[in-house]
């Protein structure tokens, strides 16, 4: 993982195979992966914390210190639809192409 994606995270930590990894710094680099072209998210261009990346990994399966999926959380199906439309909300956003009041609509 790049150490320019993101800035370590404050609090959400994710655990994978006996280490830790900063949450946000997952989503930023994974954004990167998903659009090589624009390249991994700093830390100051999406949310963080737990309803925002500690959440979304969370509901993928990751272990994050401080996050608790309830049982009637989101099947691996939804949670890909939406993780797919948010990186394409971003990847506009970035572009200069996302109007948050027309999507509102």
């Amino acid at each position: 993982m790049r150490a320019t994606a993101t800035r370590a995270a404050d609090t959400y930590t994710a655990r994978h195979e006996g280490r830790e990894y900063p949450s946000k710094a997952i989503v930023g680099v994974a954004y990167g992966f998903q659009y090589p072209e624009q390249g991994p998210l700093t830390s100051g261009q999406f949310n963080g914390g737990k309803a925002a990346a500690a959440g979304h990994l969370a509901r993928l399966g990751f272990v994050i210190d401080g996050v608790v999926i309830p049982d009637d959380h989101w099947t691996l199906g939804e949670v890909e639809r939406i993780v797919e439309r948010y990186f394409l909300m971003m990847r506009d956003q970035e572009l200069g192409a996302y109007n948050r009041k027309a999507q509102a609509s």
